[in-house]
């Protein structure tokens, strides 16, 4: 059984910071499916992750280029 759930009406009404990784075009597309994200919910940011990886399998190293800007957006929470 499947279940779908359009839920793009009501991503305005996140009122938390958000952050959003995504790849690029390896798995979906980078444009399409995460940089809506940017203007739909609002204080958010979006960071793509450049890979050249032809299967999705990923490991830690993998999302060493974003790191910094992972932590970054996270030190703003830090008291």
């Amino acid at each position: 059984m499947s279940m779908e759930y359009d839920v793009m009406d009501k991503l305005s009404n996140i009122k938390a910071k958000s952050l959003f990784v995504g790849t690029n075009d390896n798995y979906f597309n980078f444009e399409l499916d995460m940089l809506p994200f940017e203007e739909l919910v609002p204080n958010s940011i979006v960071i793509k992750q450049e890979d050249k990886k032809e299967n999705y399998y990923f490991e830690e190293k993998d999302y060493a280029p974003v790191g910094d800007d992972v932590i970054s957006f996270l030190s703003q929470f830090k008291k």
